[in-house]
């Protein structure tokens, strides 16, 4: 008997957890949906919250009509301040909260789902015949890039890069200094480069961001200047589409 009791009190316990872990992945997800669902204008939207690595809290905001735009105004003093607008309690939104697998399709495939049961599900080939670009899209790779700049410190050989500061590809690089906007930061970085025997983290990223902003000119690229290819950069080239 004390055996059963105690696993009676141990399954009660678990439930009692479960229901709080329950109540309060909802409360927290709540709020979420409510600011976000507010920028969705008519149009649903759909948010998936902290993962717990087993199930994911996912909501859909059904056609909210909630203002998110920011208002703006000039107080006493003079200054533009801006803030969202007050709480119109004549309008009303509706959510629908839902627990999914703890990944990103999981949440994609509901969302396709309640589109179907609305009625206002189309396909890309149903978009593409108002706008055929759509097709562009079909087993297009996505590629985001982070950080700030096209190289990065670690791109970069900064002992190599050191040694040939005066060589004639620097002085290409530099060549460009007057016409950029971060060009004399870059003059001054390398002129004191010349002078170390390591290079400082702030140079680095004043080189790194001038390089970023040159691959970016239609008029950077010069075969006169570039000589030395490394077979991957051969095989680059020879695809290139000018």
């Amino acid at each position: 008997m004390p055996a059963a009791k105690t696993a009676m009190k141990t399954d009660r316990r678990e439930r009692d957890e479960n229901s709080k872990a329950l109540k309060k992945s909802v409360c927290l997800i709540l709020p979420i949906a409510l600011i976000l669902g507010g920028c969705a204008g008519k149009d649903p939207s759909v948010d998936q919250s902290a993962q717990d690595g087993k199930e994911s809290p996912v909501s859909i905001a059904d056609g909210t009509t909630t203002d998110s735009s920011i208002e703006t105004q000039t107080d006493a003093s003079g200054s533009r301040v801006s803030g969202l607008p007050s709480i119109d309690r004549s309008r009303s939104s509706s959510y629908r909260i839902y627990l999914t697998g703890p990944d990103p399709v999981s949440a994609a495939r509901l969302y396709r789902n309640y589109r179907m049961g609305q009625g206002d599900f189309m396909t890309l080939e149903q978009k593409a015949q108002s706008n055929p670009d759509i097709r562009k899209l079909y087993g297009a790779p996505f590629i985001y890039l982070w950080g700030e700049f096209l190289i990065s410190p670690n791109d970069i050989d900064w002992k190599a890069f050191r040694q040939a500061a005066d060589s004639p590809l620097t002085e290409y690089l530099s060549s460009f200094a007057g016409s950029q906007e971060n060009g004399p930061e870059f003059t001054a970085a390398l002129e004191e480069i010349k002078k170390q025997d390591y290079v400082a983290e702030y140079q680095k990223n004043t080189v790194c961001s001038y390089l970023s902003q040159l691959l970016k000119r239609e008029d950077f690229w010069d075969p006169s200047v570039f000589t030395q290819h490394s077979p991957a950069m051969t095989e680059l080239l020879a695809n290139l589409v000018y």
